[in-house]
């Protein structure tokens, strides 16, 4: 697997951040990782073009000790693992995609913060692997791997027909029923139950 890209709303020189949630309510910001660079670049396009300034960069390039002090030794990482949807129309919350995530909360003793070691949770990369697998991506690792190494050209072609292609938007307060894929190969877009995401469960009955 290649170097994972970590992006988000981006401000002066803050890093990269997501607001994190959990049962207890808004727990703080994290970086948002992407397994799949073009995953992060179209959410960093679209993210720009609704006014806000957005920055990718790779994983080995951030520096997270500012944010790991700030959180009392936690490092938070809000892994990407599709876009929300409900009946083939993607969400939206601020004018960018409504991103399925799965939030890790690392604890990362002082005398470890020049040398970290981000072990992506297991269970996250099977939640990934699942999606994928359902909606036909079985060689999503090497479109990974494919679109690291394209032209500047090739980014922009792409990017540019994901765009056209986006389906269109749930109306506010749309229930997720589904988690959306894009595959930059053949420029698509998939969708798969959300029960996949959230429990590992195709509650479809075909997983279409």
């Amino acid at each position: 697997m290649n170097d994972p890209s970590m992006a988000g709303t981006r401000c002066d020189d803050v890093p990269p951040l997501d607001q994190v949630q959990s049962s207890h309510g808004n727990i703080g910001p994290a970086p948002v990782m992407y397994l799949s660079p073009f995953d992060a670049w179209l959410d960093a396009t679209l993210a720009s073009r609704a006014g806000m300034r957005y920055t990718v960069c790779a994983a080995r390039d951030y520096d997270p000790r500012e944010a790991i002090l700030t959180h009392g030794g936690r490092l938070l990482v809000s892994l990407h693992c599709a876009w929300a949807a409900c009946d083939g129309r993607l969400l939206t919350s601020h004018m960018s995609l409504t991103g399925l995530r799965h939030v890790q909360v690392l604890d990362i003793p002082r005398d470890r913060l020049s040398a970290i070691d981000l072990a992506v949770d297991r269970g996250a990369l099977d939640t990934i692997e699942r999606l994928h697998e359902h909606a036909g991506l079985f060689a999503f690792r090497d479109t990974y791997r494919m679109v690291s190494i394209w032209s500047p050209k090739e980014w922009q072609q792409a990017l540019s027909t994901a765009l056209r292609r986006l389906p269109g938007r749930a109306p506010a307060g749309s229930r997720i029923n589904q988690a959306a894929l894009y595959d930059p190969e053949a420029s698509a877009w998939h969708f798969v139950p959300v029960g996949l995401f959230l429990n590992g469960e195709d509650r479809s009955g075909n997983g279409d």
